[in-house]
């Protein structure tokens, strides 16, 4: 019995973080926080608005820890290359200068995002605006088509600007404005501060978001295309790709089709015939295509997958070129 119990005691802990890991998959915490960004001889120095000491951490990357601990993301730190003074004073002085220069300090490196669909990013407030450091990430890191969720730990004044300027900086991401704000001087509540956000913001967006249909946009020859997604696996590993361009040429007057970068799993069941307006993945010649009227051909020699429906003015189609690159973005 006792082996039974130091059996469990042990593979207990372990299957829980297997499973936090599985639970956040697709979602990343990334952070910058000043205590990470110093000389190590300096941390002596740090005043309660940088750094925690029942923590031994950043007041930002205790939060960063906790959000990652709920949510089961993975999380990164972004670092400087260059580091920042101790003094709070020196680092505003700074701070003030590498805005008015509009300086994006060099990382020491840019983690990979690609495997992650939601990035909860977070920083402390200077001079009421994010630092440059994070500035320099979202310029670098690749984060077209992701939802960006922030959070930011100030010293009274709230986020200020930084979340609207965060989305007006990543315009090809859907950022979730009404982020996490935690003043410094009350940080030791973060852990409850997190859970109710989580839940009353960010997972209440989210389960809007699925009830929600799917709506994805495709620019061609100066015009703009509206496609409403299906909820299939093969229609949310394409939504999983965006933005992506595929040239495209058109075929019996009633597709336009070409080839994508990359492929999608078919599990679903194909079909041979189509509807107006019907956006389609065929795994056979790995192609992209957009039906957009019935022919006398209207039998299909390949199995096709369907995606989406457009669901805007479909004589837009007869206005195209023969050939010509479609850009499909969310």
């Amino acid at each position: 019995m006792t082996a039974r119990k130091n059996f469990f005691k042990l593979i207990l802990p372990a299957l829980a973080a297997y499973a936090g890991t599985c639970f956040a998959a697709d979602s990343a915490v990334v952070y910058f926080t000043k205590y990470e960004n110093v000389p190590a001889s300096s941390v002596d120095s740090f005043s309660r608005a940088s750094y925690y000491p029942q923590a031994k951490s950043g007041v930002t990357a205790f939060v960063a820890q906790e959000i990652a601990k709920q949510t089961g993301s993975e999380i990164f730190s972004i670092k400087t290359k260059s580091s920042y003074p101790a003094s709070f004073d020196e680092v505003v002085s700074l701070s003030h200068e590498e805005q008015a220069k509009g300086v994006l300090p060099s990382l020491e490196n840019i983690p990979s995002l690609d495997r992650f669909q939601t990035i909860y990013l977070g920083f402390p407030i200077w001079s009421m605006a994010m630092p440059q450091p994070v500035l320099s990430f979202i310029h670098d890191a690749q984060l077209e088509g992701k939802t960006v969720i922030p959070f930011c730990t100030h010293d009274g004044y709230g986020a200020g600007s930084s979340f609207s300027v965060l989305a007006g900086r990543l315009s090809q991401s859907k950022v979730q404005t009404n982020g996490l704000q935690i003043a410094s001087s009350s940080v030791a509540s973060a852990p409850s501060e997190v859970k109710e956000w989580l839940d009353k913001s960010v997972r209440k967006a989210q389960t809007k978001a699925a009830s929600q249909p799917q709506m994805i946009s495709c620019r061609v020859g100066g015009h703009q295309i509206r496609i409403e997604m299906n909820n299939t696996p093969e229609a949310k590993e394409f939504l999983s790709k965006l933005p992506i361009t595929v040239n495209m040429g058109e075929f019996g007057g009633r597709e336009f089709y070409g080839p994508m970068k990359g492929s999608i799993k078919a599990v679903s069941k194909g079909q041979y015939r189509f509807e107006d307006g019907t956006l389609t993945y065929c795994p056979t010649n790995n192609t992209v295509a957009l039906f957009y009227a019935q022919s006398s051909r209207p039998n299909l020699t390949m199995a096709v997958y369907p995606m989406g429906k457009v669901v805007s003015d479909l004589s837009v189609f007869e206005k195209l070129n023969s050939y010509d690159s479609f850009e499909f973005t969310k």
